[in-house]
């Protein structure tokens, strides 16, 4: 009997363990999600394991979706081949591309041609900007959409809203919100440039560290202590311009009294020339008459001296 009973309790913690083990994996299994495709025209190759579409192909996977023209899926392997107007989209992400190799299993994915991506400017619960946005270009990019990294070679360009960055390669964990630039770094922050062999920039902070045959150009305060100098000797000319068409003004005003008296002075000589010439006229008139009254006087004179 205690052989037995030491049977059972063996059996029971077997047991137990094996339910833990169980239980405990089967959120992972609930957790896993199916890829559902859609397409105008799908047909395959029951050997290979190969399933292909074509015409406004769509793919999802949780919060992935992809849509493109052309697709090969490999069920046995987990992979794809994606083509033609290639667009792919996750949690804020969008990434577009003129192809892409496909790890389904690992959410990874290379891109290749014409390659841009855009992550979106995110908020917080209280509305405050917790990632700011990113666009991205490059020849050939290396994404994991689960792990949030993504690595851009070959003309890499990064626009920042406080900066812009060109070099051969970078590298972005958007969980860490670090960036890292290597090879040729040439970045481009309002008036001030810098250039490196690696730059790493911590956008949560907004720091930055760079190495290697570091070149910074960057313009001191001088040329807008010369801007203000240039603006009052503006303003100055500008006052000096309006004082003289004052002056000029009250000239003008000066000349019109000058000529209004001028013409009052001659209407004043004028009148007087007027009366000079009234008051001769009386003095010729008064002589005549004094002049015929002693006429008269010799004429009665003469008479006179007749009788």
């Amino acid at each position: 009997m205690a052989k037995n009973r030491k049977v059972v309790r063996v059996g029971t913690v077997l047991f137990l363990i094996l339910a833990s083990l169980v239980l405990t994996g089967l959120p992972s299994l609930a957790a896993k999600e199916k890829l559902h495709a859609t397409g105008l025209k799908m047909w395959g190759d029951t050997d290979k394991g190969i399933t292909y579409f074509q015409g406004d192909v769509v793919i999802v996977k949780g919060d992935l979706r992809i849509t493109c023209q052309y697709a090969e899926i490999d069920k046995d392997t987990d992979s794809g081949r994606i083509t033609g107007g290639l667009v792919l989209t996750d949690k804020g992400i969008t990434i577009k591309a003129d192809s892409m190799q496909m790890d389904l299993k690992n959410e990874k994915g290379t891109f290749t041609g014409n390659v841009s991506l855009i992550r979106d400017e995110e908020l917080d619960a209280d509305g405050k900007v917790s990632k700011e946005k990113v666009d991205l270009t490059c020849d050939t990019l290396v994404g994991n959409t689960n792990k949030r990294t993504f690595s851009a070679q070959g003309s890499a360009k990064l626009i920042h809203k406080d900066f812009t960055a060109t070099c051969e390669k970078i590298d972005f964990n958007e969980n860490t919100e670090i960036l890292i630039m290597t090879d040729t770094v040439h970045l481009v922050r309002e008036k001030d440039e810098l250039k490196a062999e690696r730059v790493e920039v911590t956008m949560k902070e907004k720091k930055f560290e760079a190495t290697g045959n570091i070149e910074l150009f960057f313009e001191i305060d001088e040329a807008e202590d010369e801007e203000e100098e240039v603006e009052e000797t503006d303003a100055a000319e500008v006052e000096g311009a309006v004082a003289d068409s004052e002056e000029g003004g009250a000239g003008v005003v000066e000349g019109e009294d000058t000529a209004e008296g001028a013409a009052e002075g001659a209407e004043i000589g004028g009148e007087e020339a007027v009366d000079g010439e009234d008051q001769a006229g009386a003095g010729s008139g008064f002589g005549e008459a004094e002049t015929g009254e002693g006429s008269e006087d010799s004429d009665s004179g003469t008479e006179g001296t007749d009788h």
